[in-house]
């Protein structure tokens, strides 16, 4: 990054000795647009190359159906990535929005404590528990929702699901967070839902 301020900062004033009677705030603008335009290219790329470094270093196959498998890095690599780079090995871990355990797992091979998982989906969870078998995991699973209690229903829409007040067949279970949180001490909150 320094490199390319340096260059930014060179051209900015090669661009104010020629344009001298130009509208100052429109250079400004302009000088500052290049310098994000340049810094957004250069962040990109590192991210990209460490969602890359991620795929290459932790990959396992992953169940998205019963039946079928699939390596973890066709599912939601992004966020496996930002979470192999941001959690530690003490840190313990709510996962809000488990779905089928892609992030769950990472978090599982990256930490040494028993972390939480919580999904609402019936489907899902059932995935979820196969993959964390699968992967002899070491969390524990909750169905449900993070919540006050009240009357909450899940809304499924093929593989979309989400959770309101509007009635259906499939009545979601509410969990008190300071109650998990006296349980499991939680540090880091893993929302990818």
């Amino acid at each position: 990054i320094r490199n390319i301020l340096y260059c930014n900062i060179l051209l900015g004033i090669f661009y104010i000795t020629i344009f001298t009677k130009m509208n100052y705030f429109r250079f400004f603008c302009y000088y500052i647009s290049t310098i994000f335009k340049y810094y957004n290219i250069y962040f990109n790329i590192h991210f990209y190359k460490m969602v890359l470094d991620f795929c290459f270093k932790h990959n396992f196959k992953l169940r998205v159906t019963e039946n079928i498998k699939i390596y973890n890095f066709l599912h939601e690599a992004t966020e496996q990535a930002l979470i192999a780079k941001y959690i530690h090995p003490t840190d313990c871990v709510l996962d809000i929005g488990g779905n089928i355990g892609a992030s769950s797992i990472i978090i599982n091979k990256l930490t040494n404590k028993k972390f939480l998982v919580v999904e609402p989906s019936p489907y899902y969870v059932k995935i979820l528990k196969k993959n964390r078998q699968d992967h002899q995991a070491n969390f524990d699973i909750l169905e449900g929702v993070l919540s006050k209690p009240r009357d909450l229903y899940l809304h499924q829409i093929s593989i979309l699901t989400h959770v309101n007040e509007t009635p259906t067949k499939t009545k979601v279970k509410t969990y008190d967070f300071n109650e998990l949180h006296k349980k499991y001490k939680f540090n880091v909150v893993v929302a990818d839902c």
